[in-house]
């Protein structure tokens, strides 16, 4: 089930990016697949023909990836799970990016041989007639942030959980607020179309970061509810996860569409081509802009300026990541498979696990049970669940608040109730697991 799930919350990464991908084939802004194009373009058979094999090259990888999921996750059943999941995730987010960065430098060549790469022209806009930036209160941000803190009342031993769901609310609110810029709205010198691209851009902003900010002090409550009910917070939290991610592609589908309309007239005359600041169409470097941060020319999405100080070092740890996924699998696998012990010392029980030690006197326990199967629901509060390791803090509605060490594939299983906490404990030698509840059974 674990499998599954895993497979499941990433396989639809390709196929919507491929589907965004193919969007970029549309002229925004005089945009398309990363490169400035005049106006003439747009009926020229060899741009056409470009663009058309990029659409068919990118379905084609989409739907190779998808065929390598589907046998990746057959495979995990028996091999290493979350080394291949990194291996194909790694290759989801490379692969597609591939015929977009080869048809870019096609149509860049295009370009320079129909002699449309020009050097850049100084657009004259008439700022003044721009009205200024008018940002929405910070007061919408407050009650998301209130409503992230209300379930501490229900639950204090998780107060820093729902600390850290308001934390990302105020963060929310400083990236609607700082992490915009107006000037990259500017296609040509029409006025008015540049004051209309900022509104559209300004406006659905706002809104993405405002419902994402609900949507966080909603997602609080999922602790609390899923004590009470998990398959009913499983389906709330589904419904709440696919409600925004919807509306975060139709935002910034509706955005592109109206851009795209917007500029259907531009390129003929004058009009803005940075392409040069644009690697592969997709990686902002300009050392002679002093921002940090900037606007996506396409859609309402933010970019790094890679040639700053902190866009070098987000250069980096992008390709670390990257690069480390398949290794982050291997780990993951390999925490997965850790060794479980249970041993007695000086009347105590002590059981590991990695990182994990539980230490409980003899004196403590005040009942011991041999359980053939685990309780239903048993709910991660924190710690580790893997398909053959569980491990930390859990709640159930059969036990409460429970500390739990196993493998979940291994019966029976050792439930000891302390004048503390409560434990279901065992190791993967089934022989051994029942001696230790035996010895605890017989403790005077």
């Amino acid at each position: 089930m674990i499998r599954l799930i895993l497979w499941l919350s990433v396989f639809w990464i390709v196929p919507l990016m491929t589907y965004m991908l193919i969007n970029e084939t549309k002229f925004h802004k005089n945009i398309v697949l990363g490169v400035t194009l005049p106006q003439e373009a747009r009926d020229d058979e060899e741009i056409k023909g470009v663009l058309a094999k990029f659409r068919r090259d990118s379905i084609i990888v989409c739907a190779g990836l998808l065929v390598l999921a589907a046998v990746f996750c057959f495979l995990s059943s028996d091999q290493k799970p979350m080394t291949l999941w990194g291996i194909w995730l790694t290759l989801a987010i490379v692969v597609p990016y591939i015929p977009y960065v080869i048809t870019n430098a096609k149509l860049k060549k295009v370009k320079e041989e129909k002699g449309w790469k020009k050097t850049p022209a100084v657009i004259m806009v008439d700022t003044a007639a721009i009205p200024s930036p008018k940002w929405m209160s910070p007061v919408w941000f407050v009650p998301p942030f209130v409503i992230s803190l209300l379930p501490v009342l229900w639950d204090k031993e998780m107060w820093f959980l729902y600390a850290i769901f308001a934390l990302m609310i105020l963060l929310f609110w400083f990236g609607y607020r700082y992490l915009y810029r107006n000037k990259a709205e500017i296609v040509d010198a029409n006025t008015e179309l540049t004051k209309a691209l900022s509104q559209v851009r300004k406006y659905n902003w706002g809104s993405m970061w405002i419902v994402t900010a609900y949507f966080m002090a909603i997602t609080s409550f999922f602790p609390v509810l899923a004590g009470k009910n998990v398959w009913l917070a499983a389906a709330v939290m589904g419904v709440l996860t696919v409600g925004l991610c919807v509306y975060a592609f139709h935002v910034e589908m509706r955005t592109r569409r109206i851009q795209e309309k917007l500029t259907k007239d531009s390129g003929k005359d004058l009009y803005v081509d940075d392409d040069d600041h644009w690697i592969a169409g997709m990686f902002y470097y300009n050392p002679d802009d002093a921002m940090t941060i900037v606007n996506n020319r396409v859609g309402i999405n933010g970019n790094v300026n890679f040639a700053r100080p902190f866009g070098k070092i987000m250069a980096v740890f992008l390709v670390l990541l990257i690069v480390g996924m398949p290794f982050m699998g291997v780990f993951f696998d390999h925490l997965g498979e850790q060794e479980i012990t249970l041993r007695t010392e000086d009347n105590i029980l002590i059981g590991e696990a990695g990182w994990t030690k539980y230490e409980i006197p003899f004196d403590t326990v005040t009942e011991v049970t041999l359980l053939d199967k685990l309780p239903e629901r048993l709910i991660r509060k924190a710690g580790s669940s893997f398909e053959n390791l569980i491990k930390g803090r859990f709640y159930s509605e059969e036990t409460g608040n429970i500390r739990v060490l196993l493998d979940p594939g291994v019966p029976p299983y050792i439930y000891v109730k302390t004048t503390g906490w409560d434990y279901i404990l065992n190791v993967r030698d089934k022989n051994l697991t029942t001696e230790i509840y035996n010895k605890l059974k017989t403790n005077p």
